[in-house]
């Protein structure tokens, strides 16, 4: 436990260590630290002051002792003989038997019993702590019954009987309350006085029990064997096997909890105190505050040794450090009551007894503050009454002759111009500005102000027409994007649908797709689709709800939420509200469900009744248009999902890319750099584009990672050139001092003629293929791990494909080997069937591994015999690999190791199997077709289920192809290793040559400029 050391020095400055050991310098204040008395007079002082207090108690103890014994004694005797003269302990006896009233007093040992009125609590109450009012449900049966028996109730306590049965109401602690009438109705409080007492019987027909006061300082818990045990609070902290002490860290928890928000009040108090006292005390409170350790209630913070029992004695004295020294601080001329508060608090050896010491103190400090402004504004208003009262009259008919309205008629005028606000909001409009005084300056003044501004800034009266017309929408969106023909016609339904019915209500979408595809860049169009004001929300990484519906007016720098804000900013009432990212908003947490909260708004049924916290009443979001942007529906809520039309925006194809590059990317970024065509211009053949989308972009799903090439082509190409230009014109300096003093002038014109004529010769720079490598690094992909993939492969591998969740497909490796052991003597010849797996495989592929063996034992029967090991193996094992489509690839590589045949080359395949051997359909048919055409697989393996999604890709996309649809694994088994496809559904396409004729018809520049600087 801490130890305290008081020092009051009259002018002294001394050098300490705080509680966190570091030097700091006091001037005339109180101040703690953590360190044993100190053997100075003081620490002689406070010795002797204790034991006189033990002395005193001592003889208390006796003189009650004494009383009880001639109590009893003048029970027994009675005599008729005159009495004689009281002796000095028959006074003091007497004095002890009666009360006030003439009663007796019950005593119960040295102590005297207390007769109380019982409120029970249906939760533990620990000594000193907040009992839950609110999960009481003793709570109107006490006050109904206290209405009758209020008259013969002196004193109240409140306790928590074990199992909630009165046979444990013997040895309860209870605490004393007292009742707080408050303006509307009654509550239960603690009383001031803080004291325990213990229970010695209950009365439960009267309600009454009797108690005596618990004044030991001890905590009743268990030992380790569970016996009942009086320890302190420190010991509790200090024994490590002690059952209890979660109990007693949820105490300290809950002290902690009250002291931070004192410390909160308290400086809000101050901040506004500060407004209002004068000069010199404002700057005797900098000159403390700037010296003062200031109270730390993050655990982190503190050190990791440190126990809870230590940080809360730290924050317990520092805050009272603070009082003490602000109290010197501010009321210098108090030290008489200051000086009687420490000795108290010093002699507190209970460290909760100290907080609520401290706790008590802040309020009266509180309070004292609030007379002290009251008393100096008071001063100050009568003082500028007296003084400038002339001054302030002139100045207010100026105000009126000049006809400037005050807040409360301007506002007054707004209410009357809006039209169409509900007749129930105007209701409450209204009354807030009845109840704004013209001239008032105190804070509720300017939370009203500042709310009712946020009122008249939202757009009320004003919106944009409607505009639906799906032709200039089909130029609009085709002319800033490339492709998306399925995704344009579903955006161009929506806008049909509303033209039709004239519709004025909005709409609610979701774009889904990979990164990069460009979503948040169409919903934008579909903003200038509509001629419609457009903004941009994201919700990446939002976990507040209050982001979204605002706080209460009541917390401090309150705020409407983010749509709120958006609507006053665009000043219409039917915008177009991008949302962006919505899969990546925070869910469930302490401050509530942010996914809930955007229920709520989206529900195209509920936007009309959105309430914003702030503005505490309802706002129609119903004519806005909801446009949200995921990677994925995988993460969304279900109920959110159902009120959301859901459009898929797929990954564009290497030749979507191929044109999206010249068309809108290279042109944006001549026109960026300041490349104009005829004076000085750059051009990319198609091979070099090719070739950037093929190796450096890593076969993404959008245009990022290809933009980020072209980008850095550019920064490159302008380096070269300036490196160029300076070395020109340094060579041209040196020409013309070496011009100077040469003869030949004639020489030296036909020269710099030749110069100018080059640098007004148009400039023309070509990327190619040869010179791309010479502007990036080395290229994104593993050219060794893919060597071959389309040729014949080993015995026990087959080429698997995988959709991954960038949006991209890849062709996964699947890896069979057996593995050779030395048979035992005692073995049988039993047949065993054992498969091993490595290569970070997820929990889906390990049971379709599982389904694989049974069907592919089924299907092989009695080709399987004696003891089988294999080892399955999935290369780069650092990336976990999951997915129900690995079905099909890895029965054909577990059929190749058994019976030791390749498969054929040029073949890829997907699906996942049953047991019973049926081929069943899967998902990202496009983005695994796209990986065969980066890879040059032309022969690929679908389920038949899948043929419906094949038929929808382009038919430019389909050219090379082979397409087998499998139904069964002896179909597929026929596919991988056999010629014989009798029966099964197949397409063939003819052989894409369109990347063969970009390289071939690939045109170099003969006088490239661009050549002599790399």
């Amino acid at each position: 436990m801490f130890k305290f050391a008081r020092r009051i020095p009259a002018l002294a400055t001394s050098t300490r260590k705080d509680m966190f050991g570091k030097q700091f310098r006091r001037n005339s204040q109180v101040y703690f630290t953590n360190c044993k008395p100190f053997s100075t007079k003081n620490g002689d002082k406070k010795k002797k002051l204790l034991k006189i207090n033990q002395k005193e108690k001592e003889e208390a103890e006796i003189s009650s002792v004494r009383a009880a014994l001639l109590r009893k004694k003048n029970k027994l005797g009675s005599t008729n003989t005159e009495p004689a003269s009281p002796t000095k302990d028959q006074e003091a006896a007497s004095a002890a038997e009666q009360t006030p009233e003439g009663n007796e007093v019950e005593m119960h040992g040295l102590l005297p019993v207390h007769e109380m009125y019982t409120i029970k609590f249906n939760s533990p109450i620990l000594p000193y702590s907040k009992f839950p009012l609110t999960q009481n449900k003793y709570i109107q049966q006490f006050f109904k019954r206290y209405s009758k028996d209020k008259d013969s109730v002196e004193k109240l306590i409140g306790v928590h009987f074990l199992g909630n049965k009165n046979l444990n109401a013997k040895d309860a602690i209870g605490i004393e309350i007292e009742l707080d009438r408050g303006s509307s109705n009654m509550n239960v409080v603690e009383s001031k006085s803080f004291k325990r007492f213990k229970i010695i019987s209950y009365n439960a027909a009267t309600n009454f029990v009797k108690a005596v006061e618990y004044t030991d300082r001890l905590y009743r818990t268990r030992n380790a064997e569970g016996e009942k045990i009086e320890m302190t609070l420190q010991q509790i902290f200090e024994t490590q096997d002690c059952p209890d002490k979660p109990h007693f860290e949820d105490l300290i928890n809950s002290e902690i909890a009250d002291l931070k928000n004192t410390w909160f009040q308290f400086n809000k108090r101050m901040n506004s105190a500060l407004m209002m006292l004068p000069s010199e005390m404002i700057n005797t409170y900098d000159m403390v505050v700037k010296t003062l350790p200031v109270p730390n209630f993050e655990y982190h913070r503190y050190r990791k040794d440190m126990t809870l029992f230590e940080m809360f004695n730290q924050i317990t004295c520092k805050m009272a450090h603070y009082y003490f020294s602000m109290f010197q601080a501010l009321f210098s001329k108090d030290q008489k009551g200051l000086k009687k508060q420490m000795k108290e608090f010093l002699e507190e050896t209970d460290p909760m007894m100290r907080s609520k010491k401290v706790t008590y103190l802040f309020d009266e400090f509180t309070h004292l503050l609030d007379q002290k402004c009251y008393y100096i504004q008071k001063t100050a208003e009568e003082f500028k009454e007296r003084s400038k009262q002339a001054m302030l009259e002139s100045a207010f008919q100026k105000v009126l002759e000049n006809n400037k309205t005050n807040e409360k008629d301007k506002f007054q005028k707004m209410l009357d111009d809006t039209k169409e606000m509900p007749d129930r909001i105007r209701k409450i409009i209204q009354e807030e500005i009845k109840a704004l005084e013209s001239r008032s300056g105190d804070m509720d003044s300017a939370r009203k102000i500042a709310f009712l501004k946020h009122v008249f800034r939202l757009p009320w009266d004003r919106r944009v027409e409607a505009y639906w017309d799906v032709q200039y929408s089909r130029e609009i969106l085709e002319k800033t994007h490339y492709g998306m023909v399925e995704t344009k016609e579903r955006i161009l339904e929506f806008i049909a649908k509303n033209k039709r019915i004239n519709s004025k209500k909005g709409m609610v979408l979701l774009l889904t797709g990979p990164p990069g595809v460009g979503k948040t860049s169409i919903a934008n169009s579909i903003g200038d689709c509509l001629k419609r004001p457009t903004a941009v929300l994201s919700m990446s990484g939002q976990s507040d709800p209050s982001h979204i519906k605002g706080s209460k007016r009541t917390y401090v720098d309150s705020q409407p939420g983010i749509f709120i804000k958006e609507l006053q900013r665009l000043e219409v009432r039917n915008p177009v509200l991008i949302i962006d990212e919505i899969d990546k908003i925070g869910f469930n947490n302490i401050r509530g469900d942010p996914s809930s909260t955007l229920l709520e708004l989206l529900n195209p049924e509920q936007a009309n009744t959105f309430s914003d916290n702030y503005l505490d009443f309802e706002f129609d979001f119903s004519e806005c248009i909801f446009i949200c942007t995921s990677n994925s529906t995988r993460n969304m809520l279900q109920p959110l999902l159902d009120r959301i039309e859901v459009i898929e925006v797929p990954p564009y194809l290497p030749t979507e890319k191929l044109s999206i590059a010249k068309k809108y990317l290279i042109p944006g970024f001549c026109e960026e750099y300041g490349f104009q065509e005829g004076k000085e211009e750059i051009s990319f053949t198609n091979a070099s584009i090719a070739k950037m989308i093929k190796d450096y972009c890593g076969y993404e799903a959008g245009v990022r990672n290809l933009r980020k090439c072209i980008d850095r082509v550019f920064r490159k190409v302008v380096a070269k050139i300036d490196e160029r230009d300076s070395k020109i014109e340094q060579e041209s300096q040196k020409k013309s001092k070496l011009q100077k003093h040469t003869e030949n002038e004639e020489a030296a014109d036909i020269n710099q003629t030749a110069m100018l004529d080059d640098e007004t010769e148009a400039a023309h720079y070509q990327v190619n293929s040869e010179n791309l490598d010479k502007f990036l690094d080395l290229s994104m992909n593993d050219d060794y791990y893919y060597q071959n993939i389309n040729k014949t492969l080993p015995v026990g591998c087959a080429n698997g494909l995988a959709y991954i969740d960038s949006g991209y497909g890849s062709v996964l490796k699947i890896q069979f080997v057996k593995k050779f052991s030395l048979k035992k003597k005692d073995e049988d010849d039993s047949i065993e069937f054992v498969v091993s797996q490595t290569g970070r495989l997820g929990e889906v592929m390990k049971e379709s591994l599982d389904v694989v063996q049974v069907a592919t034992l089924n299907y092989l029967g009695e080709e399987i015999e004696g003891k089988n090991e294999f080892h399955l193996h999935v290369p780069q094992g650092a990336i976990p690999k999951d997915g129900p489509s690995a079905g099909v690839a890895l029965f054909c590589s577990l059929t190749s190791i058994i019976r030791n045949k390749p498969l054929k080359p040029n073949l890829a395949m997907t699906g996942e199997i049953t047991t019973l051997g049926e081929v069943v359909a899967i998902g990202g048919v496009r983005e695994k077709l796209t990986a065969c055409k980066n890879h040059n697989i032309t022969q690929v393996m679908l389920p038949f289920s899948n043929k419906k999604d094949f038929e929808k890709l382009p038919d430019d996309f389909k050219e090379g192809f082979e397409i087998f649809f499998v139904k069964d694994i002896d179909e597929a088994y026929r596919v991988a290793f056999t010629d014989d496809v009798e029966g099964i559904d197949f397409q063939a396409y003819e052989k894409d040559e369109k990347v063969e004729q970009i390289f071939s018809k690939e045109e170099m520049m003969e006088n490239n400029r661009l050549d002599p600087l790399v």
